[in-house]
């Protein structure tokens, strides 16, 4: 009797037991369908008709199925494919045991006591919904498997990874990593085809695929700045990258507003291809091949109202011959003239009526007249450089000079090649001078220094002064006693001065009790003068801060004393932030 209840308790605890287990199964089994739900929730959207689809790139558990697959046969549960178990694989000669829910790459090889010849590789962990990995793929599979999740088709859409994709491409290329190293040299092919996988990897990772779109708009525009003469060959590029970068470069419209012209095909082509997708924008147009410009004119006559900056390079004699345009939103004009003109009654610059045109740049070969520099509108002028490349009467660009007086900013004055003797001079005198009130940067070159003798700058801050005559130095000093200049002039640049004599400029420097700047090699080059910038009763300069004599110092080693002099006798103190510093000479490298 005892025997029987014996058995029969045991036969009701096996029982028990095997109840127990086959709940588990069902309770495993709803837990693995209910995960799976999930995933299939997360990965698809409502549409318009009350049905689901799936997310163009697949859902996160279609991603992890098309990769990832459960062990089989060698890899196998061991105890079942349901429930909790073990399973072992062969490693190096030795086996890893698994505990189900732990990454392989986690596993620790059981070698019975025998030391692994190398370490274990550190390798990304692996995505967490599939533990069960295999790493003893061969390499053609993990090829594929790689370009099922990482290909140029994504590359192109610019579409960000999820999740389980980021975790799924650095599996794979560690994976693809490790059996790089393995690779037989002489397999070239397969390492090729592995580079280049890697490199589509990376770059579907790389922070730049996430940036915003004004941000990525932004670095467009910086990159094409950088190339001022290839700007819409720079966009085209940058267009083609990727669909992307496609739709953002061609909705960003200031990035197709420059054109570079070589022939009337080009016009034409930009007209038909980019000029959409300008919008509103004002444009800005270059062209050098003269032989173009009266039909190129024409054409642009169309878009008058859109034109901001324009460069042209032409023949003097053909400019005049140009329609008259109005473009109200001219605000740059630059002109390349040319030859000799047919007549010198005929301007190089009124073949355009701009009211807001601000800035002028002429480069001429030859200036005859005050006539060329007429300009229809020149109220608006902030900036005016006029460059020729043989000496020039100063008097010629005087009416020119009236008409802007008011607001003219910057003028800029040159003579690309300066004749020797004095009838390269073109010596005036001050008969009548006029204000330019709003001027503080003036750039005068050879014969044009003459214009000292001719405008009063108040509120000048920079003079330029280069290839002086002999009249420069007393130009110069009537000039300051009489515009007041020199209350405001803080930066003095004084280059191949023809008079050497050191007391004829110093009057000048008395003048300037507020230049904290000075380039001057005549002077600084004269250990006279260097002495008497030392001196500190009476003070010569007394607001200097900086010296342009890094070349002089190294090239004159004679005047070393008398530099460290210099430098020694103008250290002063200064209080910052409550502290006492010294304060030195500064030197201006050139």
């Amino acid at each position: 009797m005892a025997k029987g209840s014996v058995s029969s308790h045991e036969d009701v605890g096996a029982k028990g037991d095997q109840v127990r287990a086959t709940t588990e199964g069902k309770d495993a089994t709803m837990e693995h369908r209910q995960r799976r739900a999930r995933a299939r929730e997360r990965s698809s959207v409502d549409t318009r008709d009350g049905r689901r689809r799936d997310v163009d790139h697949g859902s996160d558990w279609e991603w992890n199925h098309l990769i990832f697959g459960v062990w089989q046969g060698r890899g196998e549960l061991e105890g079942g494919s349901a429930g909790r178990g073990r399973r072992r694989k062969a490693v190096g000669g030795g086996s890893v045991s698994v505990e189900e829910g732990e990454s392989e790459c986690q596993a620790v090889p059981s070698t019975a006591g025998r030391v692994p010849s190398t370490p274990v590789t550190q390798c990304p962990k692996a995505p967490e919904e599939h533990p069960h990995i295999t790493r003893h793929l061969s390499l053609k599979e993990r090829l594929e498997r790689a370009a099922s999740v990482a290909n140029v088709a994504m590359l192109r859409t610019y579409s960000e990874p999820s999740h389980v994709q980021i975790s799924t491409i650095n599996w794979l290329t560690f994976l693809l990593e490790s059996g790089l190293r393995t690779l037989p040299p002489d397999d070239a092919f397969t390492r090729t085809k592995i580079l280049n996988q890697l490199d589509i990897s990376r770059s579907i990772l790389a922070p730049i695929r996430r940036l915003p779109v004004e941000l990525l708009s932004y670095i467009f525009s910086i990159v094409v700045k950088g190339s001022p003469l290839r700007t819409l060959n720079v966009a085209v590029t940058l267009s083609h990258i990727c669909i992307a970068w496609r739709r953002v470069a061609r909705a960003h419209a200031a990035l197709w507003t420059t054109v570079v012209i070589e022939s009337l095909v080009d016009f034409d082509k930009y007209r038909e291809l980019f000029f959409p997708l300008t919008k509103d924008m004002t444009l800005e147009l270059r062209c050098d091949a003269h032989e173009i410009l009266p039909d190129l004119w024409d054409r642009m006559a169309l878009y008058t109202s859109r034109w901001r900056r324009i460069t042209l390079g032409a023949h003097l004699s053909v400019l005049p011959e140009l329609k008259v345009l109005h473009m109200e939103r001219l605000e740059r004009l630059v002109v390349f003239a040319y030859d000799a003109p047919n007549s010198a009654d005929l301007s190089a610059l009124d073949f355009v009526v701009a009211p807001h045109l601000r800035h002028i740049r002429l480069t001429i070969d030859v200036l005859q007249s005050e006539r060329q520099l007429h300009v229809p509108v020149a109220r608006a002028l902030t900036s005016l450089e006029i460059d020729v490349m043989s000496p020039f009467p100063v008097t010629h660009a005087l009416p020119l000079l009236r008409a802007c007086a008011n607001r003219l900013q910057s003028l800029v004055l040159k003579v690309r090649y300066p004749l020797e003797g004095p009838e390269s001079s073109y010596t005036t005198s001050a008969s009548e001078t006029f204000v330019m009130e709003a001027l503080t940067l003036l750039s005068l070159v050879d014969s044009a220094c003459a214009l000292l003798n001719h405008i009063a700058a108040p509120l000048l801050d920079e003079l330029i002064l280069s290839n002086v005559p002999a009249y420069g130095s007393g130009s110069l000093l009537h000039f300051l006693a009489r515009s007041q200049a020199a209350r405001h002039l803080h930066i003095l640049r004084v280059y191949q001065a023809e008079e050497k004599d050191i007391f004829a400029w110093i009057p000048c420097l008395r003048l300037m009790d507020n230049l904290s700047q000075l380039h001057f090699d005549e002077l600084l080059s004269s250990e006279v003068f260097l002495r008497q910038l030392a001196q500190l009763e009476p003070p010569l300069l007394p607001s200097l801060e900086h010296i342009a004599i890094c070349h002089i110092f190294w090239n004159h080693r004679e005047l070393h004393e008398a530099i460290e002099d210099l430098c020694g006798a103008r250290d002063r103190e200064e209080v910052v932030d409550g502290e006492i510093i010294h304060v030195g000479l500064g030197w201006i490298e050139e």
